[in-house]
């Protein structure tokens, strides 16, 4: 039986080879028709300018020869390959096939194809008609390409990473702020860790057994689009559980101490769901425990990404609602006895932190909280309303489910965000557009912070995913040579995080110059180069750029804006180095000076003298502020004056008296150039740097200067022969 069907399957191929023998002609002429109709059509949609007949015959000649030369290439071929062995004409399309199917082709094709040129090799070689001193040249070739091969991928890359100098590292904070106490000096409390779950978890003894304190599954299917069937079920057998069974689970640090304490909720990022994130924040939850908060660290890894599928951010609302299911738990347990968070809980004084798309889940669920149905169904109904006082987002992805219309903009909390140059995961600045997006009022009386940290990478502030920000194989061509060590990045964030919480959960508005001004804090930080960004609600505006296409118009009525002798002047939407075209959800201005011989240097200035009485400066104003970064890819400082003009006297200062910006903070985030998005010379990133000038620095000149009398600020560049910068919110408090 197992005959006849081998004879009849045999018989059926060769039936096809014999049909398709008689109908090779037509094959070959139907396909170069195909070909010269396709490159007629495409060729007569070129016009080149030149005189009709010129095109026409331009268009005939490239359609009629290149089919010809194209189909004469591949008989060529076919009468080579006809004398070329069986094996390796297997070998070479076998392995073009495989690499047809395999994931990850950046890396698995080159390797491939070069292990069977290295087959190759070794087989001329081996050869028995080969000689001695041949075989041992292929041999070694074939070696050196293995070795070499090899060597790349596990060198950790370049070290070409900036020196902090002692000029930037020894200057000075502004005389206005006072010096800053280490924010995580004094650690007065001991700290207990344990973890709560659903007591069943299959993979983890800590949400199984030796579990705590016990939750309820919750059903998260309306808030996400689950996999495919296959993948759910690969999912589940892993797990034990699907969507709508998902667990509340987390690890605990608190204070041993008595007493009730602030509430910091931490939400891990995607990463490789059996890696177990939530363990990567001990080093914060220990720090923050120890300093009078109870940090919970939440389990989300069931909807990370794993060998066969990622839901690449459809998944981010489930996120953000398990998390305020969550505090559901923890609301309950702090007003009820018989638990370790009895009365132990501040639930007036809540801060949600998140890393990565948990960054991203934390701002969707401030939206969420404050909502009393789900915008994608209004027949769930939401009853949250917790007290959330601030968010923490570290290297925010600044992505949501597709097709959400939150957070377009993020008001009512205090916002700290960090992230770092050499992100190579999300190698853009998205946390500039995070900051862009929160509104500071009056009302809520909030502040936001930022902190660019040149060579901290997307994964260390997570001691379990580490260095590496990519998956196997593209970690491999990433450069980590230059990066921070993870100590140092994990002891920035621990530092910027207990400042944040102290100043804007504790009340301890001490540790607010810190987050002003990093300089404040060169005495306990990290050797460095830092930028760093703030605002609070006292802010008033000037030019904020945002009112108009109009360059001389400002925010303040009556106000005009005048320029000279400048090569470019113009405002557009601060770029980022991902090319979008929203950029940094932001507008500037953009001035460009140099090789001018013109007396009087160029300038940049608001003349207030027509603004109406009340919309001048007030009197008692303590600072005029501005943000500025350097747009220029050659000069590595900029310096300028700052003038301001009042009825009887113009005061006059150097930008450096106040502040010595970091340098061109270039990054090489590839080993070379063969990923889509990373490159070896990334772009710089136009990250501004916030500067504020306090009026006592020209009261010191004349101590009659009054704000009030301020008619012209202006930036006169009169330091250097050439520059260009971008200039955005000037403003006072």
């Amino acid at each position: 039986m197992l005959r006849k069907s081998k004879k009849n399957v045999k018989f059926s191929v060769e039936e096809v080879i014999n049909l398709l023998n008689k109908s090779s002609r037509g094959a070959l002429v139907g396909s170069m028709v195909a070909a010269l109709i396709c490159m007629m059509y495409f060729a007569g949609t070129v016009k080149t300018g030149l005189p009709l007949i010129v095109d026409v015959f331009i268009v005939v000649g490239v359609s009629l020869m290149l089919p010809f030369l194209i189909f004469g290439l591949a008989y060529y071929i076919y009468t080579v390959i006809q004398n070329v062995n069986k094996y390796i004409v297997i070998a070479v399309i076998g392995t073009f096939l495989f690499t047809r199917f395999l994931p990850d082709e950046k890396f698995n094709r080159p390797f491939i194809f070069l292990e069977l040129i290295s087959g190759i090799l070794v087989g001329i070689a081996f050869h028995l008609k080969t000689r001695l001193i041949v075989r041992w040249l292929f041999v070694c070739l074939a070696v050196a390409i293995n070795v070499s091969m090899f060597a790349l991928l596990v060198s950790k890359g370049s070290t070409h990473a900036l020196p902090v100098t002692d000029r930037y590292w020894e200057q000075k904070a502004s005389k206005h702020l006072t010096s800053v106490e280490d924010p995580i000096k004094h650690r007065p409390f001991a700290v207990k860790e344990f973890s709560y779950g659903s007591g069943t978890d299959k993979q983890r003894a800590e949400y199984g057994p030796d579990v705590q304190l016990r939750t309820m599954p919750v059903n998260a299917s309306p808030f996400m689009q689950p996999a495919s069937k296959i993948k759910s079920l690969l999912r589940k057998t892993y797990w034990g559980f699907g969507l709508d069974q998902l667990p509340l689970n987390a690890r605990v640090w608190m204070p041993q101490q008595p007493g009730t304490f602030s509430l910091v909720v931490f939400v891990h990022g995607n990463h490789l769901m059996t890696d177990y994130s939530e363990k990567g924040y001990a080093y914060m939850g220990s720090l923050l425990a120890s300093q009078g908060f109870i940090v919970v660290s939440i389990d989300e890894n069931f909807l990370n990404e794993s060998w066969f599928n990622d839901f690449w951010f459809t998944e981010v609302n489930a996120r953000a609602w398990l998390i305020l299911k969550h505090l559901e738990y923890l609301r309950t347990w702090s007003a009820n006895p018989g638990n370790p968070f009895y009365r132990r809980v501040d639930m007036n004084n809540i801060c949600l932190a998140g890393h990565s798309r948990g960054a991203d889940a934390v701002a969707v669920a401030l939206t969420l909280n404050g909502l009393d149905r789900y915008p994608y169904d209004g027949q769930i109904n939401f009853n949250f309303r917790f007290s959330i006082k601030s968010i923490v987002q570290l290297a925010p992805a600044g992505r949501q489910s597709p097709g959400f219309e939150i957070p377009l903009e993020n008001s009512g909390a205090n916002f700290l965000i960090l992230h770092g140059s050499h992100d190579q995961d999300v190698y853009y600045c998205e946390g500039i557009r995070s900051f862009n997006r929160v509104k500071t009022d009056t009302a809520h009386k909030n502040l936001k912070a930022m902190l660019y940290i040149y060579k901290a990478n997307h994964g260390q502030f997570n001691s379990v995913w580490g260095i590496k920000d990519l998956r196997f194989p593209n970690q491999y061509f990433v450069n980590s040579a230059g990066l921070l060590s993870g100590a140092d990045q994990q002891r920035i964030a621990g530092t910027y995080v207990s400042a944040f919480l102290k100043a804007t959960m504790l009340g301890e508005k001490k540790y607010i110059p810190f987050l002003k001004d990093c300089r404040t804090g060169f005495d306990f930080l990290p050797r460095n180069y830092y930028v760093s960004q703030f605002e609070d609600y006292s802010f008033r505006y000037l030019a904020d750029y945002e009112e108009d296409q109009n360059l001389r118009t400002t925010d303040l009525q009556g106000c005009f804006i005048e320029a000279g002798n400048l090569k470019k002047w113009y405002e557009r939407v601060l770029p980022l180095r991902n090319g979008d075209a929203l950029g940094q959800e932001n507008k500037g201005v953009f001035l460009e000076w140099g090789n001018a011989n013109n007396p009087v240097p160029p300038y940049y200035t608001i003349n207030l003298s027509g603004s109406l009485p009340g919309a001048r400066i007030p009197w008692n104003s303590e600072n005029l502020f501005f943000s500025i970064a350097n747009n220029s890819d050659q000069i590595n400082q900029v310096n300028f004056s700052i003038e301001l003009r009042t009825p009887t006297r113009i005061y006059r200062k150097s930008f450096s008296d106040f502040y010595t910006a970091a340098p061109l903070l270039k990054t090489e985030l590839a080993k070379w150039n063969y990923l889509s998005d990373l490159k070896k010379d990334m772009p710089v990133e136009r990250v501004l740097q916030f500067i504020q000038l306090p009026f006592s620095a020209f009261k010191e000149a004349d101590a009659d200067f009054n704000p009030q009398q301020i008619e012209q600020i202006s930036f006169v560049f009169d330091k250097q022969p050439a520059g260009s910068v971008i200039i955005d919110k000037i403003g006072y408090n």
